[in-house]
This record gives structure tokens, sequence and C-alpha cells, in this order.
């Protein structure tokens, strides 16, 4: 039989193990850093909800209300349409523009804004971090995201901070992206929301007005996407050959690339940065000649494809004769 000192032992232990097991049970799930997702967060299943066309707002295109609390749209145009926000409650802008945003005007009306700017062949790992970061420092009150028209960078950003928030599905974020009319070429874009993945770095800082990278990057770029088109020999070849080529990639092969290829010069052009008007007009002759080598292709015109490409071609030559070096 226990005598009563090995039951007060067998007690004590009994109620110690128990208050151990309430105290595992209990203690809070550590914290990611900021713009990292948890598994429990991930798994949380997202509300069943719609992105819809929102109440129109002055100087403001394209709104869209991606989830309760979150809108989407081109970029502010003038006070009013920074008034109109601020009366929708909103507290935080975020722009994916690569233009500075007007962060005056922002701030007369109470509104924080958020610099983060990116391109249209994805959302790189850092841009998604930043991004959910930038929505929760809301801490819940309406958020407001745009690029420049509100087509294209914006909505696919939107939908992305929707998912990673949890405020909607891969579903409404890619019904977004339809809605909003992105363009299926921009497929880094619509792959971002597709092949969703969460952050797995760190934010960084938050800012009203982020460094936007120097026009060397972008040219880079330039030459690895004008390289693509080259190497499907729609300059090279004459006209009369272009019909039975049978190195010519399909017309639809190359939309992708032609697109990217356009918007880069439409952004450079946009811009207005530069050495001079000359260059300015060589970057405006270059948005031009790559937007009709995008519709050519969509047509599968490969005589005014090639037409294109070639003026393009030139456009290019012209500017590295004056400005390369």
């Amino acid at each position: 039989m226990m005598n009563l000192k090995t039951l007060a032992v067998a007690l004590v232990g009994t109620v110690v193990i128990g208050a151990l097991v309430l105290f595992v049970l209990e203690a809070p799930a550590p914290h990611a850093p900021p713009g990292v997702s948890t598994p429990e967060e991930v798994a949380v299943a997202p509300p069943a909800t719609s992105p819809v066309a929102a109440a129109p707002m002055p100087g403001i295109e394209n709104l869209y209300e991606v989830a309760p609390g979150l809108l989407c749209g081109g970029q502010p145009d003038g006070d009013a349409a920074f008034a109109a926000l601020r009366d929708r409650g909103v507290k935080v802008v975020i722009s994916v523009d690569g233009a500075f945003p007007d962060q005056a005007l922002a701030e007369q009306n109470g509104l924080r804004y958020i610099h983060l700017p990116i391109g249209y062949d994805g959302i790189p790992d850092q841009s998604r971090a930043n991004l959910k970061a930038a929505v929760e420092s809301a801490h819940g009150a309406p958020v407001f995201l745009h690029c420049h028209h509100g087509k294209h960078r914006g909505p696919a950003a939107a939908a992305y901070a929707g998912v990673a928030t949890g405020a909607i599905s891969t579903d409404a974020g890619l019904q977004l992206l339809t809605l909003a009319g992105t363009k299926p070429e921009y497929v880094g874009l619509w792959d971002a929301i597709r092949k969703y993945q969460a952050p797995t770095v760190p934010a960084g800082e938050l800012v009203a007005r982020a460094a936007v990278e120097p026009t060397v990057a972008a040219m880079a770029r330039l030459d690895q996407h004008w390289e693509a088109i080259r190497g499907a020999q729609i300059v090279k070849l004459k006209e009369d050959q272009l019909a039975t080529a049978q190195e010519l990639a399909k017309p639809s092969e190359l939309i992708p690339t032609a697109a990217l290829l356009h918007e880069e010069f439409r952004e450079l052009a946009r811009a207005g940065t530069g050495p001079d008007a000359e260059y300015k007009k060589l970057m405006r002759s270059a948005t031009t000649a790559s937007q009709l080598l995008v519709e050519s292709l969509k047509k599968d015109d490969r005589p005014q494809a090639h037409h294109a490409a070639r003026q393009l071609s030139q456009t290019c030559i012209d500017c590295h004769a004056s400005y390369r070096n």
C-alpha cells in the first residue's frame, strides 16, 4: 500500500506535468519575419470573395475592389483623386510603377505612400515580401495599390498581395487579372498568381520613393529581349522568304518577348530621362516600332512584323551610335 509521502510526491508530479502541457499548448506560435508567411498562415482558407469594379473616383481609372479594404487602379491624378481615396478611408497607397509617386499630394491628404516598382516580367521574391508587408502595414485600414493605367502590374501586384494576406484565393486573383484586362502575353504577371509562391525572404524597408534602377539595367534587358527576336530570324530574312522559312518561330511564340520589349521602351520614353531631346525621340520611335511588332505578330502578319523589326533595329543602331558609350 502507498504511504502518504509517496502519494504526495506522485500528486505533485502530476500537477507539474499538467502545467507543462498547458504551457506548451497555449504558448503563441513563433512569429515569422515581416513579409514571410508561416505554414499556419498559408494553410488558412481565404474568404469566398470575388473582385468587382469599384465605385468611381475622380482622377483614377480602372478602379477595382480586390477584396474588402483592398483597391487597385490607375495612378491617382491630382488632388481630387487623393482626396477621394482619403474619403474612402484609405490610409496607405502603394505604387508598383517605375515613376516616382506624388508623395506631397498624398501626405497633404493624410495618406502614406509606399513605392515598390516592379516590371512586366513577374514579381520577384523580395517584391513579394514587400507587397505583403506593405498591405499589412495599414493594420486593417483600406489600401489602394496602383501602377500607371491599372491594367497589368497593379492588378497583378494587388492579386498577389490579396492572396499573400489571405484576403482572396488564387482563383479570385486570376479573376481580377481577367477583369482588369491584363494581357496574356505578360506571362510572368499571370504566373505570379497561377503559380503562387509565398515570400521566402523578410520584407525590406518600405519607402515613399524607391531607388529606381539606372537606364543601363533596362538596356541590358532590352538587349536580351532583342536577341531573342533576332534569333528567330525575323530581321535577317528577306520579305519573300518569311512565309516559308522553317527556322522562323511561330509568331505566337514571340509575342511575350516582343511585349516585354515594347513595355521596356515605353517605360523609358515615359520616364523622360536621357541626355538630350534626340535620345527621347529615339525612345518614342522605338516604342512605336515595338508596338507595331507586337500587333503584327498577334495578327500573324509576318511581312509587317519583319518591317517593324527592321525599323526597330535601325532605331537601336542609331541610338547605340550616339549614346551607347
